[in-house]
């Protein structure tokens, strides 16, 4: 019985796992979008020169989401997948 659930629990991490990884690449996304559509505005004209940090956050925080989504994650679901065959 403690296998099954074992068994079960390692399933269910790397499904949470795959959700992350499409939950951060949507983010990512939609970040640079954001990043770029404000950087329009802001070269417009509109608001100060500060205004201007706002999307160099958002490309930063895109990139960190980016980079954990190529890395990081992939390398979580191979542990995973690894724990899961030697159950």
């Amino acid at each position: 019985m403690h296998r099954k659930s074992a068994i079960r629990h390692v399933k269910q991490e790397i499904e949470k796992e795959r959700s992350n990884r499409v939950r951060y690449m949507f983010l990512s996304v939609v970040l640079c979008f954001t990043a770029i559509m404000s950087e329009a505005v802001l070269l417009s004209g509109v608001g100060s020169v500060y205004l201007h940090i706002i999307p160099a956050v958002l490309i930063v925080v895109a990139g960190l989401l980016f980079h954990e989504f190529r890395t990081t994650i992939p390398k979580r679901l191979e542990l995973l997948e690894k724990e899961l065959n030697s159950l």
